[in-house]
């Protein structure tokens, strides 16, 4: 999916008889993603129409990927083939491979703070630059009808970064948290291992 995201941006620029910027390229790209507290940073190069290399802290492995009908995508690894399916989400990519579920997340960061479903911002129920408790509730929203409120992570000074009255999407940035404590927040652990000894796909 990143590499066609990539191949439209590409192609936009040379239709606007633009030479695209460096940083686009439709062949490798690097995704982050924690799974478990564990941050994983995969290097992904494209070696074929449908054949990718995925390097990890200087390992390889080399897949064959096929998208199917129903926009899952058929991927093989080691001699074996496995059925994908994801669906993206406000917190990160849920996987569902064959029958096994996994999550992968985006760094959590708790001094942004992020919507997690649509709907409407009603108000907000502190000042802008007022001081804030953990799990305190900071803004009212309408989801379906039902008004919600929204708490907040830590503790810190909030500021607002969308006015009452807007359109929520899922992920929008609503304010961001000065936290009292930066020192408390966990963050995920880098992963220095690599891929286990793998087969050609």
């Amino acid at each position: 999916q990143r590499f066609n995201e990539k191949q439209v941006e590409y192609l936009g620029y040379l239709e606007k008889g633009q030479l695209p910027p460096a940083r686009i390229s439709m062949n490798s790209t690097v995704e982050s993603f924690v799974v478990d507290d564990e941050k994983f940073t995969v290097e992904v190069q494209r070696t074929g129409p449908q054949n990718l290399s995925l390097r990890l802290n200087g390992t390889s492995v080399d897949i064959v990927v096929r998208e199917l009908n129903d926009g899952g995508l058929l991927i093989q690894l080691d001699g074996t083939s496995h059925v994908v399916h994801s669906e993206e989400e406000p917190s990160g990519t849920r996987l569902l491979i064959g029958t096994s579920m996994c999550m992968l997340s985006s760094e959590n960061d708790p001094s942004q703070l992020k919507c997690l479903t649509s709907g409407k911002l009603i108000r907000y129920l502190v000042e802008d630059g007022a001081h804030v408790s953990a799990n305190g509730a900071y803004a009212e929203i309408e989801v379906m009808k039902m008004v919600m409120e929204v708490s907040t992570p830590s503790a810190g000074i909030i500021s607002f970064e969308m006015p009452e009255g807007s359109v929520l999407t899922p992920g929008c940035l609503l304010g961001r948290l000065k936290l009292d404590d930066p020192g408390s927040v966990r963050t995920a652990t880098v992963f220095t291992g690599g891929w286990p000894e793998m087969g050609p796909p």
